[in-house]
């Protein structure tokens, strides 16, 4: 390949939304390419490990994929999981990963990740709201109807926790509030 489609090939791969990144068979980064900002906003990944970034709980999750890649060269294997972001939050990150250990080229563990916390905390503020208005279909009491709502909220942001259970005072306390949830929730309580 000459320079200028090195160069080209190298731009694409910096700045996908996706990084895409070389793992060797104890999980470990060899070498990524991408800008990870967008997935997880860290300057270079070499040398982390899957255990280093992926939340306690989805570590079943992850050791189960890596089995599996391990077990099946060549096939792709997809799961969600959280990753700890360089900020220290969790994200929703979607892995590809196949195994090419045996190829001479590469000699690892191939992981595309993306970062899809934003289509997952909208399918989340959907799912709530659609539970808010089951409640309202089947006639549920305003109480438990505000409890959905500000179930909503709290799964959107957890600084909601301390928003009140009232349902008047809960759309009080939303008001002015213009982030989808904070929309969703109102319409839901009026």
């Amino acid at each position: 390949m000459d320079s200028e489609s090195t160069r080209f090939l190298d731009a694409l791969l910096r700045y996908s939304a996706c990084t895409i990144s070389v793992l060797a068979a104890d999980g470990s980064v060899m070498s990524s390419k991408a800008d990870d900002a967008p997935t997880l906003g860290y300057d270079d990944l070499t040398g982390i490990t899957p255990f280093d970034v992926i939340h306690p709980e989805d570590l079943p999750i992850y050791e189960d994929m890596e089995r599996r890649v391990l077990e099946h060269p060549g096939q792709e294997f997809d799961c969600q999981l959280r990753m700890r972001h360089n900020e220290g939050h969790y994200e929703v990150i979607e892995c590809t990963a196949r195994n090419m250990l045996d190829h001479p080229d590469v000699k690892g563990v191939l992981v595309t990740t993306r970062n899809v916390s934003r289509r997952h905390s909208h399918d989340r503020l959907l799912a709530d709201a659609n539970a808010g208005l089951e409640a309202i279909a089947a006639g549920r009491e305003l109480a438990e109807v505000a409890g959905l709502v500000r179930d909503l909220m709290v799964h959107q942001d957890s600084v909601h926790e301390a928003l009140p259970a009232d349902a008047d005072a809960l759309f009080a306390a939303l008001e002015g509030d213009e982030t989808p949830g904070g929309v969703q929730a109102r319409w839901i309580l009026t």
